[in-house]
Order: structure tokens, then C-alpha cells, then sequence
């Protein structure tokens, strides 16, 4: 859900944010939010996951990959 208060610019940003996070596969958007949003070191995350230090890094690249296409085509 958007603030209503806003801006119509902070709207669509967040609206394809929120697009992006959708789009992942879950275990990628979790290991981003846990890394990027919650301020967990790698090793932390990749612990908490119960994963390995090499496929959390996986993960989160695979996140920020969709984090990337949906910022390049809002910039189109």
C-alpha cells in the first residue's frame, strides 16, 4: 500500500520496487531483504537462511539483477 501523501514521483518508484520484490523468486528476495533491508552482514543472512556464504551472494546478485532490468526499463 502507497502513502497517500506521497509524491506522484515516490509513488511510481516505489510501485516498481514493489513489482521487482514480486517478481523474484522468493529465496532471492528474501536473502536481499535480509542483507539490504534488515542490515544483516552476508554471513549473517546466509546463517539465518541456513545457506552457504557463496549461495547467498547467488541469491541476492539474482535479486538486484531484477532490481536492475525494472529500474532500466522505468528509465525508458
Amino acid at each position: 500500500i502507497l502513502s497517500r501523501e506521497a509524491s506522484p514521483e515516490v509513488r511510481v518508484d516505489l510501485a516498481r520496487i514493489y513489482s521487482s520484490l514480486h517478481e523474484m523468486h522468493h529465496e532471492a528476495r528474501t536473502a536481499l531483504v535480509l542483507h539490504r533491508v534488515e542490515g544483516m552482514s552476508l554471513p549473517e543472512a546466509a546463517q539465518q537462511m541456513g545457506i552457504s556464504l557463496s549461495t547467498i551472494k547467488r541469491r541476492i546478485q539474482s535479486a538486484e539483477r531484477v532490481l536492475t532490468n525494472h529500474r532500466e526499463e522505468g528509465a525508458q
